[in-house]
């Protein structure tokens, strides 16, 4: 076995190499090998960019623009770049994964499950030579997984001359009560009386929100739980149970017994 190493640094390109064998002790000399082709290539492969960064999860499925939420905590990032290199991804700067860009010159990735929060995805190509391009321009995207659980904060009984707090157990006349409370900023609120859903209002951009039922309830008991639906799609546990009692019965017309005289000497 033999090794060699040039003096000096060899010239960016093609080189061919051959070697020859020469017997120190009778100074024969072996015919010439076969040639050997060696490229040098120290060029960094020019940054590739994302193309794309695809929302696979519904129910709002597509692409991810530079900045928005999604529910998705493995989107697909596909790209183009020349056949034989290799796509490294990176979030935040720490490398996620490889992919092999395709014969076809184009890529797909799909990371490993990213936390909620911010994520700026950036993506280097390194060629067979081991040249590793700067990075591209990054895309960053907020995963957003869970939704806020709403809460009903009152309910106002509005049959009156003036709006009266109902508090959860309370009876009320109003078969129209305003029910009011808080969710994720922009989700769209599901109202329910029992397992029935009447109704759904949209949070503002604060979470604020207000329902008043358009059908007048039944007298009787019944229990409001909320659910939120983010922008992203993402389901709320249910809040807890405000029950009111709606009664539209009037008391029984009172009797008097008996009328008492009870001045002196009566």
């Amino acid at each position: 076995n033999w090794s060699y190493t040039p003096l000096l640094p060899l010239t960016e390109g093609p080189h061919t190499f051959a070697v020859t064998a020469t017997n120190t002790t009778t100074g024969e000399t072996s015919g010439q090998s076969p040639i050997a082709t060696v490229t040098v290539d120290l060029t960094a492969p020019t940054a590739p960019a994302i193309g794309a960064v695809t929302d696979d999860v519904g129910p709002i499925t597509g692409p991810i623009a530079d900045g928005q939420s999604t529910n998705d905590n493995r989107p697909t990032l596909t790209g183009t770049g020349t056949a034989g290199d290799t796509i490294t991804v990176y979030d935040d700067g720490d490398p996620l994964g490889t992919v092999v860009v395709g014969p076809t010159g184009t890529w797909s990735y799909t990371p490993p499950a990213l936390d909620d929060g911010s994520h700026t995805l950036t993506v280097t190509a390194t060629d067979p030579a081991g040249n590793e391009s700067t990075p591209s321009a990054g895309i960053t995207i907020v995963v957003d997984t869970v939704s806020t659980t709403p809460v009903i904060t009152s309910v106002t009984d509005n049959a009156g001359n003036a709006a009266t707090p109902v508090p959860s157990g309370d009876p009320t006349n109003d078969t129209t009560p305003t029910l009011t409370g808080t969710a994720e900023p922009n989700s769209v609120v599901a109202i329910f009386d029992g397992a029935t859903q009447i109704g759904t209002v949209s949070a503002d951009g604060t979470g604020a929100w207000t329902f008043t039922p358009e059908t007048a309830l039944r007298e009787g008991t019944h229990d409001f739980p909320v659910r939120a639906t983010d922008p992203q799609g993402n389901v709320s546990q249910p809040s807890g149970v405000w029950s009111i009692n709606i009664d539209l019965t009037a008391p029984q017309v009172p009797t008097i017994d008996t009328v008492s005289d009870n001045a002196p000497g009566g």
